[in-house]
């Protein structure tokens, strides 16, 4: 956890491993949204991120990338269907990341502004504190362009009205690892992006190709593929 943000205070083991950062080639931003045929889809299914283009002289798929069609998504009634809508629901990286991210809503519900807010864990499980906002920890897909997937899920967020917006304090940070294989340790984040509820509040999401372009300058971004 990094001083000064905030702490999701769990019991659990964690071993230092090296983070490989994985070569990624530059590809087009493509600005198509997907489409939704229906409530039901939206619900349950990851809408369509890529398409394969074609393939280069090496005999690999040429990926584009497309922006998700948040308007055409029904709210998501909390975290958890914010999570698993945008990412899916395979991408949890650490085994008390789900439970945890399922409290988030009672905590958002029951802020009002503190800097600490504590939640009962299960009868016997020690408590969870949130610092000052939220953590989502999670796996990154190398499928798609992690950047893309990040800027959808605050939008997705803030279309649903799960955005604390009334506060300088209160931040959200997306926190994306590399896999990790049964019997390895955990290890740091490879990608962290976060940034306070009154800036997402603010940001215009009719332009994400200029998010993209220079997410550097939204919160705190630090990790793999830096934009150009």
């Amino acid at each position: 956890m990094k001083k000064g943000f905030l702490s999701v205070l769990l019991l659990m083991g964690c071993g230092a491993e090296e983070i490989k950062e994985t070569e990624k080639s530059s590809e087009e931003i493509v600005t198509d949204v997907s489409k939704v045929d229906n409530e039901k889809e939206a619900k349950y299914i990851k809408p369509d991120t890529k398409t394969v283009e074609g393939n280069n002289d090496e005999g690999e798929d040429i990926i584009a990338f497309h922006w998700h069609n948040i308007e055409a998504l029904p709210k998501a009634e909390n975290f958890t269907e914010a999570v698993e809508t945008i990412f899916g629901k395979d991408r949890y990286y650490y085994d008390y990341t789900a439970e945890t991210i399922e409290k988030m809503i009672d905590v958002y519900k029951a802020n009002d502004d503190k800097q600490v807010v504590t939640v009962k864990n299960g009868d016997d499980d020690k408590p969870i504190s949130f610092v000052g906002g939220f953590i989502f920890d999670l796996s990154i897909d190398l499928d798609v362009d992690p950047r893309m997937e990040m800027i959808d899920f605050l939008h997705y967020l803030k279309m649903s009205d799960l955005i604390k917006s009334d506060s300088d304090t209160f931040s959200y940070a997306i926190r994306l690892y590399n896999k990790r294989e049964p019997g390895m340790n955990y290890s740091e984040p490879a990608m962290l992006w976060s940034i306070k509820g009154k800036a997402i509040a603010e940001m215009d999401f009719n332009d994400k190709t200029s998010i993209y372009k220079s997410i550097y300058q939204y919160g705190k971004y630090e990790g793999m593929y830096p934009t150009e």
